[in-house]
């Protein structure tokens, strides 16, 4: 197959987006990354802006690669075609990302974006998660996922109500919303594949394979465009987000895996974005600040504990609720975390729950390391939410129970 190298002309255009559309279509991530919806002038779009770059931009360089064997004109034989840049002198650079949202605690975000007026909320859409950790710390082994989601809108729904309909453009169709978080789901189970090379294997067990939060992240920008902190857009120019950031108040995403605790009801990832309101330029980051926070719920522990005389006698069981706010970290936590949290209880003779809480939350504040990494999670600026209950305690009663919260800007 005699190859060619010759230069790519406005000709030779309409060929070329051809041959781009075919290069993107076996890849089984490309309706993911690229879920659309596209806008009805999206080719045109995409023709415009190569047309640009061959006509005005002068560092710009096209070539094409043509199969002289096959018969007909030099349209018909283009196999490929490539864009360079190339400078006299150095580029000045502009970065293209914008700066990060800052990274809050849940209250101080939804203190941010105030009171609701009109929202659109989607609880525990079923799904499956390829990837991330299991109750076991295992690695990109299937377990179900629960998405909710909730969408605040900074303006009632006017127009939605007077036309009694969703196409206003003042709300978020929930049926298309489940869809379009269903078909994340469903098209990441599809592509993922679970490593089988040894090495690979263990570097996923070790936290460094996919993340739970890395299939967050991409669940996040099909509805937003944009990476979790707002600093950059993560869909092409010719796709449209489903929800347009103008108009929202705050929006909040989690997953759930109900059998990723070996001893609890589940664990959750969520976060939360509060948005500027009056956003102008389009490059500029939506997001006033975000949330994220990793909970641990549920986790059933037989505990020595209590003041009466038959309470020191045997352990009762313990309901604990672990949230850590504020994560500044993707990778998968829970197993680790779970762990430390059922060592301390396992271990405890504290009278009091007040007693046995602070300690689990400096436990985790002052000891807590992610694998290779120095900081301590109070070094991190993590917030600790600890809620323990005993539900045989109080005979008449569901159960008694204490909260606490330490870390981060917290005396």
């Amino acid at each position: 197959m005699p190859l060619e190298l010759r230069v790519f002309t406005l000709a030779d255009l309409p060929r070329g987006l051809e041959i781009e559309k075919l290069a993107y279509a076996p890849n089984p991530f490309t309706p993911f990354l690229f879920p659309g919806p596209f806008p009805e002038e999206s080719k045109k779009m995409r023709s415009e802006y190569f047309i640009k770059t061959l006509e005005q931009d002068t560092t710009a360089r096209h070539v094409k690669v043509i199969d002289t064997e096959i018969e007909g004109d030099e349209n018909e034989q283009m196999a490929a075609w490539a864009k360079l840049h190339v400078y006299k002198e150095p580029p000045e650079l502009t970065p293209r990302c914008r700066p990060p949202a800052p990274l809050l605690t849940n209250w101080q975000v939804a203190a941010g974006a105030g009171e609701p007026v009109a929202v659109v909320r989607v609880r525990n859409l079923q799904g499956t998660l390829p990837v991330g950790r299991d109750a076991w710390g295992r690695a990109n082994k299937a377990q179900p996922a629960l998405l909710s989601t909730e969408v605040s809108f900074q303006q009632p729904f006017h127009a939605a109500a007077a036309g009694d309909n969703v196409a206003s453009g003042d709300t978020a169709h929930y049926g298309n919303l489940s869809k379009r978080l269903r078909e994340g789901l469903d098209q990441l189970s599809a592509s993922a594949q679970p490593p089988t090379n040894p090495d690979a294997v263990r570097k996923a067990d070790a936290g460094k394979g996919p993340s739970a939060a890395d299939a967050f992240e991409m669940l996040w920008v099909t509805l937003t465009g944009r990476v979790v902190d707002g600093s950059r857009r993560a869909l092409p120019l010719d796709q449209v987000p489903f929800l347009d950031a103008g108009k929202l108040r705050s929006l909040t995403l989690t997953v759930e895996l109900p059998k990723a605790s070996l001893l609890g009801a589940g664990v959750a990832l969520a976060v939360t974005a509060c948005f500027k309101t009056g956003l102008g330029e389009e490059k500029t980051n939506p997001l006033q600040s975000y949330a994220r926070s990793l909970r641990i719920h549920g986790l059933h522990i037989p505990t020595l504990i209590g003041v009466n005389a038959n309470e020191r006698q045997a352990k009762q069981m313990v309901v604990a609720d672990v949230e850590i706010d504020r994560l500044d970290t993707t990778k998968d936590i829970h197993p680790e975390v779970e762990k430390l949290v059922f060592e301390v209880m396992e271990g405890s003779s504290f009278e009091t729950l007040e007693a046995l809480g602070t300690l689990l939350a400096d436990k985790i504040l002052n000891e807590f390391k992610i694998v290779d990494e120095p900081k301590t999670a109070r070094e991190r600026g993590w917030q600790v939410k600890i809620s323990l209950a005993k539900p045989i305690a109080v005979p008449f009663a569901d159960c008694p129970a204490v909260e606490i919260k330490a870390g981060g800007a917290l005396p």
